[in-house]
């Protein structure tokens, strides 16, 4: 769905056979800008770079690239200018789009520093020193320096219960401080150290949190 904020317009984007400027996907997760005039589209099909001067949409999935799985559900473009994929399967994927070579982060099934332990991948965000943060379902946190491979999982309990095991999403504010979104709630992580806090308890479905802008 495109609006047209001027003119109060909107424009619906789906996919049209034998059309360039169609859509690619009617399944889209995320959206993400890129750094020349696009947007990245994490689909059901795989990652779209829509251009936003010409309209037409290029389609990337484990048929026709590097990446390993096809469906993306959130992107991010770093300070690097690499651009992050959660998707399954094999869960995360950080790409060069100027040759479009793949480095994969692993799914493992035990305790390892160089893989991911996540069902899926919920958001991807990155913070001001330029580490790459990835919030997961049933994973909790990752936090990835540098946007390299060397790579830590935070995972907090309260009453016996892992509390970071399901992060719907993450986002940092002005301050550098990073807010999650759980099943347990709202919590926020004070800069440069590992004290979480729950910002306000709820009950019943309202704990859900499942964006943070």
């Amino acid at each position: 769905l495109k609006i047209d904020l001027e003119q109060k317009r909107f424009r619906t984007l789906r996919i049209k056979s034998h059309n360039d400027l169609s859509a690619v996907s009617n399944n889209v997760f995320s959206i993400t800008p890129g750094r020349q005039n696009n947007l990245w589209l994490g689909t059901a099909n795989g990652i779209a770079r829509y251009d936003l001067g010409s309209g037409k949409f290029d389609l990337y999935n484990r048929f026709n690239s590097e990446i390993n799985g096809n469906v993306v559900f959130c992107s991010y473009v770093d300070s690097r200018g690499y651009l992050w994929l959660g998707h399954n399967p094999d869960q995360v994927s950080r790409i060069n789009t100027s040759n479009w070579q793949n480095t994969p982060f692993k799914y493992i099934i035990d305790d390892d520093t160089t893989g991911f332990y996540a069902w899926a991948i919920s958001t991807i965000t990155e913070d001001h020193e330029g580490d790459v943060w990835i919030a997961s379902h049933s994973g909790g946190i990752y936090e990835c320096y540098q946007g390299e491979m060397d790579f830590r999982n935070l995972k907090f309990e309260s009453d016996g219960q892992d509390l970071m095991l399901t992060a719907n999403t993450v986002e940092f504010d002005h301050q550098q401080t990073l807010w999650i979104g759980t099943t347990f709630g709202l919590f926020y992580l004070d800069n440069g150290s590992d004290q979480l806090t729950e910002f306000e308890a709820y009950e019943g479905p309202t704990r859900f949190r499942e964006g943070i802008t």
